[in-house]
């Protein structure tokens, strides 16, 4: 029996446009994918110039500034730990900054803290007295003993803006902490003291102190060893010491597998010494991907993707597209070649360019790798229905993919779930119930908490305007206990992390 109204439309049909807008923007391919693009950053702003790991300094638009992620752990803090790993462990770059800064800073003690044992946590930090945790709270017991570290910091940070390299070589920031200081500050004061050399065309004094930085952060943060090793083989290989430069990239490469930080992902590509081989922690693209040459370590293509999936993640969207471009020209493998296309597609439907990529999803849908075929075809019929409002072409499109006998992939359960609500939208109302609650059970399953909550939310909705409002209720608390139970955001927050 159709039962739909116009408003009823209009609400779920803007259910659809909150609640799923992720199916065009796919994730990392792990359990506790968002079904939303995470909140956008203020911009660092062009003119901002920030230090960073890759080179000695650069501007950026896509970065925010290390205060925002204060500002975001305030308010996650209400809803647990889960919600700040999250947000670190997608920002662990703007994280390490903000540390960084916060040494001998008397304010928001707690909340600091917070965060540093957030990035320790999920940038696998083996020892927490390497950590930055142990920094943080050193510093804050003692302050008086790192404060001329930090005013030191700042004044070689002020040196290199001012491009005065030689009289920054000229401090010896290491010297300016106490003899007992913690691995992760005596890290950051060699790998300053590194970048002074290495801008002053001293690379082989650079190595020697970025070596001496990546054994302090041997049990430390893998990001900030990564970000030192790959400053350390850099060095190495501008004084000529190949052998050396190319065990220093592997051992980096070695220690970055989980890492989510696109800009030393993108360093770790410039850095690869010619004729080898990625080691395998480079497959970052996420499970679920098909497996193009079993047994063989990835290559820059499948690098690549990853990047792009990792500022999919921060809803960076011109740089995702450009690291899927890349990945397409990059790659001869027919199966990797179309699956970059996928994710292309998909984030130019993201920004708003359906007409460019139903062309190209078209073309996909004769790929020899039927796995990739099914999914351009879902979100070709997708496309079709929230984009262009066809849902007698859409519909079926997508019923026939995500009924197909291929592995799963990456999204498919959004897809799944955005199905059963265009089926609401036509009045096919126990076909899209059923197709909704099959796509809550696999984001059960899959502890998709986030995609859950929005599915049951969306469930919720419709109920209440079929006239079911005590069984909306009932479904509405239980998206709110998932919310609170997993450390959610409320709506317009962070989503999961994948």
């Amino acid at each position: 029996m159709r039962k739909t109204t116009s408003t009823i439309a209009q609400i779920i049909a803007l259910a659809i446009t909150l609640a799923s807008a992720g199916c065009f923007v796919p994730s990392n391919g792990k359990s506790g994918g968002s079904a939303a693009l995470p909140s956008a950053p203020p911009k660092a702003g062009p003119r901002q110039v920030l230090v960073d790991s890759r080179w000695a300094y650069s501007a950026t638009e896509n970065r925010p500034a290390p205060d925002w992620i204060l500002q975001r752990a305030r308010d996650t803090a209400s809803q647990g730990g889960a919600a700040l790993d999250k947000l670190v462990q997608r920002w662990p770059d703007v994280t390490l900054e903000f540390l960084r800064q916060s040494v001998a800073v008397d304010a928001d003690l707690s909340l600091r803290l917070a965060v540093a044992e957030a990035y320790d946590r999920t940038t696998h930090c083996a020892d927490p007295a390497a950590g930055w945790s142990a920094a943080l709270a050193a510093s804050d017991a003692h302050p008086e003993s790192y404060s001329k570290f930090q005013r030191a910091r700042q004044d070689v940070l002020n040196l290199f803006l001012s491009g005065r390299f030689a009289d920054a070589a000229k401090l010896d920031t290491p010297s300016t902490l106490p003899d007992n200081a913690p691995p992760a500050l005596r890290t950051e004061a060699l790998r300053l003291a590194g970048l002074a050399e290495l801008l002053n065309n001293k690379p082989d004094r650079a190595a020697v102190l970025f070596a001496q930085g990546s054994a302090a952060a041997a049990n430390g943060s893998r990001h900030q060893l990564l970000e030192i090793t790959l400053l350390e083989s850099e060095a190495q290989r501008r004084s000529n010491q190949t052998d050396a430069s190319i065990a220093t990239w592997k051992q980096s490469i070695a220690a970055a597998a989980e890492i989510r930080d696109p800009e030393l992902w993108e360093r770790a590509i410039l850095a690869k010494p010619e004729h080898v081989d990625w080691p395998e922690q480079a497959a970052i693209t996420g499970p679920g991907e098909p497996n193009f040459a079993s047994g063989t370590a990835p290559d820059t293509a499948n690098v690549l993707i990853g990047i792009g999936k990792m500022y999919l993640n921060r809803a960076a969207l011109q740089p995702a597209l450009l690291a899927f471009s890349r990945a397409e020209a990059e790659t001869t493998i027919p199966g990797e070649k179309a699956l970059a296309s996928l994710y292309r597609a998909q984030t130019m439907i993201a920004l708003q360019q359906a007409a460019s990529a139903l062309p190209m999803l078209e073309g996909l849908l004769q790929c020899g790798d039927a796995g990739i075929a099914r999914r351009a075809q879902a979100v070709q019929g997708d496309v079709l229905c929230r984009v262009l409002g066809d849902r007698q072409h859409g519909i079926p499109m997508m019923r026939e993919a995500l009924q197909s006998q291929v592995a799963d992939w990456p999204s498919k359960e959004r897809l799944l779930a955005n199905l059963g609500l265009y089926q609401l939208l036509e009045g096919r109302n126990e076909e899209g119930l059923a197709t909704l609650h099959q796509a809550q059970a696999s984001f059960e399953a899959r502890a998709q908490w986030g995609d859950l909550a929005a599915a049951l939310t969306n469930e919720a909705a419709f109920l209440k305007h079929t006239d079911q409002a005590a069984q909306a209720a009932v479904v509405q608390k239980r998206a709110e206990e998932i919310d609170r139970k997993a450390g959610l955001a409320s709506a317009g927050g962070e989503p999961s992390q994948p």
